[in-house]
């Protein structure tokens, strides 16, 4: 056995085929070589940071009987047509498993995803029926396609949290490369009614990012200083900080209301950072509307250093909305934030209160925004609710990155948008979801039937990545 590895194997959770037991298997001295991947230049398509990885592994086949060395090649072909067909849309994943000799880390595998564009992904030489009496079949050739490596999870836990604020998880270690990392909301919590927490999980956007000094929510009434903007206390609607700014249009021109992003976020040179208020109209006759600007950290004084987006049109009706306000591209960093608000008619009465800001820093591959579209629990996990969670986890081994939404005993994908292979490096993962309504529509935050603040035990589990097994 050639002594680059102990372990080489591939495996669908049932069947294991070892490539170097020497009995049924052995791999060739210089039979193969782990392919380094390197990251993904395209914009769309595939998971994850990195590549997939095409390789040839070249092995010889034995049998004690030509009947057992039949079932040998049979079990191969079966093994890669299994790969082939869960990467088409049925069966389990199948992972190539390996460990160097010497490592003293745990086995590393790979989901293997069918062949690259080839016509067959086992290859048998031309003396192939030349040496079946000698129940050998030298240089078989596997082709196949494969994710990067990945080592066993190790997760780290919360202790429960409400929506709208910023939840910290930690790893005792930082991971080398951009590794696969889940997350999950489990037990989502409330008073609820009939053992159900909630009923509806509400339009609302699930952040992840890996500091969080990239992840800021800000409290608009903060910002309050003189007209035409005020405070008012609007605790029975589950106000993030029991005030709301409110903007009373004294033109139809722009006004700005300047809130400073706490001093992490603004040192941390955050240069793509997208933007999310939620807001309510009081009345539904005017037409308001809403943008973002912010300072560049190069020159916070100068003018033309000020970065304004396009202004969005805030929803006619009379609830709280998340609005998106859109996403700065900066040269150095955001500084001092502004949200600005216009209206197209002036008349007694007409207000708009401003509640929470978030701020979400995209500028690296640790960040992602998931957003997720409003859907009935009762359609996807009909049955006990004190087990409901929403959770990507273990998006690395499956065909795409859903989101999910179980309760212990079924799982069933909701609609998101963006991006839910989520990744992470360093030790800390910070995690935000946000929204409005849940089960009261009235409400700034999402709550449950019975009034009480929808929340979650938040965990993260990360499996460190690897170019090569080590």
């Amino acid at each position: 056995m050639p002594a680059a590895f102990t372990t080489l194997q591939l495996t669908d959770g049932t069947t294991t085929l070892d490539l170097v037991d020497g009995t049924n298997y052995q791999l060739q001295t210089g039979g193969w070589a782990p392919y380094v991947a390197r990251r993904r230049r395209a914009l769309v398509g595939g998971l994850g940071v990195y590549t997939d990885a095409d390789e040839a592994i070249t092995i010889d086949v034995y049998g004690a009987t030509g009947a057992a060395l039949h079932s040998n090649l049979a079990a191969l072909s079966q093994m890669l047509d299994a790969a082939d067909a869960w990467q088409d849309g049925s069966g389990a994943p199948v992972l190539l498993r390996c460990l160097p000799q010497g490592s003293t880390a745990a086995v590393w595998e790979a989901v293997v995803i069918g062949a690259p564009d080839a016509d067959t992904v086992l290859t048998l030489p031309a003396t192939y029926n030349d040496v079946l009496m000698a129940y050998t079949v030298a240089g078989v050739q596997l082709t196949i396609r494969h994710r990067p490596w990945l080592a066993p999870a190790e997760t780290s836990t919360s202790s429960p949290g409400i929506n709208s604020n910023v939840i910290t998880l930690a790893f005792s270690t930082s991971a080398a490369l951009p590794s696969p990392l889940g997350i999950s909301m489990d037990g989502i919590f409330g008073s609820g009614t009939a053992g159900r927490a909630t009923s509806t999980i509400v339009t609302s956007l699930l952040a992840v990012t890996g500091s969080v000094n990239q992840i800021a929510v800000m409290n608009a009434k903060d910002g309050v200083s003189s007209a035409p903007f005020t405070t008012v206390v609007d605790t029975s609607r589950a106000s993030r900080s029991g005030t709301v700014a409110r903007y009373t249009p004294p033109d139809t021109l722009f006004h700005a209301l300047t809130v400073m992003p706490p001093s992490g976020f603004r040192t941390n040179s955050n240069r793509v950072v997208s933007v999310y208020a939620t807001v309510r109209a009081n009345t539904l006759t005017p037409q308001f509307q809403l943008r973002a600007s912010g300072y560049d950290q190069n020159a916070v004084s100068a003018f033309s250093d000020k970065v304004t987006l396009d202004a969005v049109l805030v929803p006619k009706v009379l609830t709280p909305q998340m609005a998106y306000l859109g996403t700065f591209t900066l040269s150095a960093g955001l500084d001092t934030f502004q949200i600005e608000v216009a209206c197209d008619t002036i008349s007694s009465g007409l207000t708009l209160d401003i509640d929470a800001i978030a701020l979400i820093a995209l500028d690296d591959v640790t960040g992602r925004i998931i957003g997720i579209t409003s859907t009935s629990v009762a359609s996807i996990a009909p049955n006990d609710g004190d087990t409901f969670r929403l959770t990507n986890s273990g998006w690395e081994t499956q065909r795409d990155a859903r989101l999910r939404a179980d309760d212990g005993s079924l799982a069933r994908t909701i609609t998101t948008t963006g991006r839910c292979d989520t990744v992470t490096t360093g030790t800390t993962v910070a995690v935000l979801w946000m929204g409005c309504g849940g089960d009261d529509p009235t409400m700034w935050r999402m709550v449950d039937s019975g009034g009480s603040m929808l929340g979650a035990t938040f965990s993260a589990t990360r499996r460190a990545l690897a170019l090569l097994p080590e």
